[in-house]
């Protein structure tokens, strides 16, 4: 058994005393002849909290990190609540018991006021503290914490929130029951009720911290978008733009557009007073007819060859003051017969 410890112990020296209170009442559970099957959640609790508080030891002692203020009066009570539950056991277990437990005097068995289960919850509070505790030293002592490092920690905080004000409101209740303010059970319940209220504060401070990493990360990431886009125009145009240039020397059909309003730099150049060229930023739907148009229009051109323009070649007019798009040879007119041009704002910008 673990001898009793002042609650003014240094806060170096509490975490050590808290494990060594909390493996020994797991040994003493441990060792109960024909163990209850509801003591095997108590079990799982006494093992997660001997883990957490060795973790707690051990980095202690490696970083600087740890703010041992915020946990003094939680791993004081922490390591007073094991002792006493250790106590308990012993006392049911003496003779003529000789190490024997039934499920009744399990049942029935208290420690400070608390059942087993309630025991078994005021451990779990604590151990999500600590748990918490460590995941903020993790933080100070890193350099870099993963997106998805954040992620799941913030889940875990808000998760163990909830959990730790609904014990807050269980306390809060039996706090209000009792009228005699002399009893030594109101004492310890004030003191229960300080502890989680820090384990609270411990758990909304590591919440603010991530929304503080993750704000300057988000106020980084802007600022360095900005840095490119004005310092490395060139790479933002080879991501973002594109440059295309049509030529030829014949009689052509030139299509040159954008349908999803990505920047582009272009050029149709043609010979031949067949070519038809036309560009600009269309609709996928205006894209496809302008295409139906041309060849439409190529065909009745072909079969009226004798009669049409008898032109050397022609170049494509780039300097038109008033139309949004440049078409050749009656192109125009046949686009806005479908009302194409009425419903598209559409430009060019060609060189002949």
């Amino acid at each position: 058994m673990v001898p009793p410890r002042d609650l003014c112990t240094e806060p170096s020296n509490l975490s050590g005393s808290a494990l060594s209170a909390s493996m020994s009442l797991l040994s003493a559970v441990r060792n109960i002849k024909s163990l209850p099957s509801s003591a095997v959640n108590l079990i799982k609790e006494l093992q997660e909290l001997t883990e957490v508080l060795l973790r707690l030891s051990e980095m202690i002692g490696t970083s600087g990190c740890i703010d041992l203020s915020r946990l003094d009066s939680l791993l004081s009570l922490c390591g007073l609540a094991c002792e006493k539950f250790e106590q308990e056991l012993e006392n049911r277990l003496s003779y003529p018991n000789n190490g024997v437990m039934s499920p009744r005097d399990w049942a029935k068995l208290r420690c400070m006021g608390y059942s087993v289960n309630e025991f078994r919850e005021l451990l779990s509070v604590y151990i999500v503290t600590v748990k918490i505790t460590l995941t903020d030293a993790c933080f100070r002592s890193q350099p870099f914490v993963t997106t998805e490092t954040l992620k799941a920690h913030e889940d875990l905080i808000q998760s163990a929130k909830v959990d730790v004000e609904m014990y807050l409101e269980t306390l809060n209740e039996r706090l209000e029951k009792i009228l005699d303010p002399t009893t030594p059970e109101l004492q310890q319940l004030k003191e229960w009720q300080l502890s989680v209220e820090k384990c609270i504060l411990i758990c909304t401070q590591l919440a603010d911290r991530i929304d503080e990493i993750k704000s300057k990360r988000k106020d980084d990431s802007g600022t360095h978008g900005l840095h490119d886009a004005t310092h490395h125009p060139d790479s933002q145009w080879s991501a973002n733009g594109s440059t295309i240039s049509n030529y030829s020397t014949g009689d052509a059909v030139q299509l040159m557009f954008s349908t999803n309003q990505r920047a582009f730099n272009g050029s149709n150049r043609g010979l031949g007073w067949r070519t038809r060229q036309a560009g600009g930023h269309f609709s996928d739907a205006t894209g496809q007819q302008i295409s139906k148009d041309f060849a439409s229009i190529s065909t009745k051109l072909i079969c009226n060859e004798e009669s049409g323009p008898s032109h050397s070649s022609s170049t494509v007019n780039n300097n038109s003051p008033s139309d949004p798009i440049f078409l050749s040879n009656g192109m125009n007119r046949a686009l806005l017969s479908r009302g194409i041009l009425a419903k598209e704002k559409l430009f060019s910008d060609f060189s002949g």
